[in-house]
């Protein structure tokens, strides 16, 4: 992967392999569900418009453009960061049973869920985190709660109404 990074990188096309490693973190997400892998995926496109950066080569345009283009990465990174922090709320087991990951959770559910919420009514949170993914977490949290009227009527469909 190196060598071809490296040869992008002489014919000074940062711009096409970063693009690619943003089209392999959205395999990640959508194919596989991995948002660590993303996140991996996104921070190397980052580290490789860095190197463009760094070589100094082009005009003022070109750098600019680049700039922008890694600080549109770093904001979809902190927005999966972000989901990552709030699924890892609650697991599932094999053996059935919820396990409550972090005290954030343990100490109020209800400021986990408004995590939720407010990244479902996020502007463009769709282009970086499956709304599905976001809505399985909130049908957990009530399956947990053994609120299963709430999931059968759709009370935890809620999140995904507001982003439609």
């Amino acid at each position: 992967m190196r060598q071809i990074e490296s040869f992008y990188l002489k014919a000074d096309a940062v711009e096409s392999i970063s693009s690619f490693y943003v089209s392999c973190a959205q395999v990640e997400i959508d194919d596989y569900h991995d948002y660590e892998k993303a996140i991996a995926a996104y921070n190397e496109a980052i580290r490789c418009l860095s190197k463009s950066t760094e070589k100094g080569g082009g005009d003022a345009k070109t750098a600019r453009r680049v700039a922008e283009m890694q600080d549109r990465l770093r904001g979809e990174v902190d927005k999966i960061k972000k989901f990552i922090e709030a699924r890892r709320y609650i697991l599932l087991t094999s053996d059935g049973e919820y396990l409550l990951i972090f005290r954030l959770y343990e100490n109020d559910p209800g400021e986990a869920m408004r995590l939720l919420e407010e990244m479902a009514r996020e502007k463009g949170i769709d282009e970086v985190v499956r709304v599905g993914d976001i809505l399985s977490v909130a049908i957990l949290h009530n399956v947990k709660r053994r609120n299963f009227k709430k999931v059968k009527t759709g009370g935890a469909f809620k999140i995904l109404i507001l982003t439609l």
